[in-house]
């Protein structure tokens, strides 16, 4: 039913921290100058400039390493380097996949055979999620890597990692504009743009409207909605089939666990009777035996033997 309700959704529907969304625009509209306002609003700090590495840029050296999709990647006048994603669900993954997006760049920024790591940039990497990862109430999460025995050091690595939380509540800190951006992140609409009063929501409103209105890319969207509903029913498919296949599998092995127990318990039961029958039978000749070796005749022997039965 939720797929079915997903699958209904239309362009318009969505908002900035959808990624399908997010990258389009940034694809579509995401100039130089509104992702550097955007950075300096996200990052509470000023840049002179900033120039698109890539648009939706694949990030991998290695033939066999998983690569990453970078939905904003760019680089200021001092070479430090940004890549902001957007995140809707929490698969409790997002601190392992920043650590994973960091060693990417840093490997792209150092090609095989190359040792100079001084001159690795600092990387600066925001996550903006629709949920509070930590429960922290906080709007903005930055880590550095610092030294837990004393917190004035640091180690020095040039890596940062900002998780931006739509559902924040502590503003203490937290300038109007980036709580009015992230609210406008959650909900793409032009009445939440209308109550902003910073600039930034609005510029933004603007440039996306024309992409989420656009028939074009509606229909794109449709199509790869479609796509997707109809791949998870196949996967859904697929995974009932396999259950079948591993039921059955499953109920043959336990019925040939059953049977050799079974076969098992009966072989011990049969064993047993013949080995009290044989150790009978063998009582039995011994008993002849020493009869006959006392002389008492074949006739008397059986006469004994006739009175047992």
């Amino acid at each position: 039913m939720e797929d079915e309700k997903r699958y209904r959704r239309r362009l318009s529907d969505l908002s900035l921290i959808d990624d399908y969304l997010f990258g389009l625009f940034i694809q579509e509209a995401g100039s130089e100058e509104i992702l550097k306002e955007l950075l300096e609003c996200m990052l509470d700090i000023k840049i002179n400039r900033v120039s698109i590495k890539h648009k939706q840029h694949e990030v991998t050296n290695e033939p066999n390493l998983q690569g990453v999709r970078l939905d904003a990647f760019v680089q200021d006048d001092k070479e430090t380097l940004y890549d902001i994603e957007v995140q809707t669900v929490n698969r409790d993954n997002i601190p392992k996949r920043m650590r994973y997006y960091q060693s990417m760049i840093d490997r792209e920024q150092m090609p095989s055979g190359t040792y100079e790591y001084n001159k690795l940039p600092k990387s600066i990497i925001i996550f903006v999620t629709d949920f509070d990862l930590f429960k922290k109430g906080l709007y903005r999460y930055t880590f550095e890597n610092i030294c837990k025995e004393d917190n004035s050091l640091n180690l020095g690595d040039e890596s940062v990692k900002v998780i931006l939380n739509t559902k924040g509540r502590v503003r203490k800190g937290i300038k109007t504009e980036l709580i009015e951006l992230l609210e406008y992140f959650h909900s793409s609409t032009e009445e939440v743009a209308e109550k902003s009063s910073g600039a930034i929501v609005k510029k933004l409103d603007k440039m996306l409207k024309p992409i989420k209105n656009s028939p074009k890319f509606g229909g794109d969207f449709m199509s790869f909605e479609e796509k997707i509903y109809s791949e998870r029913n196949e996967a859904r498919e697929e995974g009932r089939q396999e259950g079948r296949r591993e039921g059955i599998r499953e109920g043959i092995q336990e019925g040939r666990r059953e049977g050799i127990k079974e076969g098992r318990q009966e072989g011990r039961q049969e064993g047993r009777q013949e080995g009290r029958q044989e150790g009978i039978q063998e009582e039995r000749q011994e008993t002849i035996e020493a009869m006959r070796k006392l002389g008492i005749s074949e006739e008397q022997i059986e006469a004994i033997y006739s009175k047992r039965r």
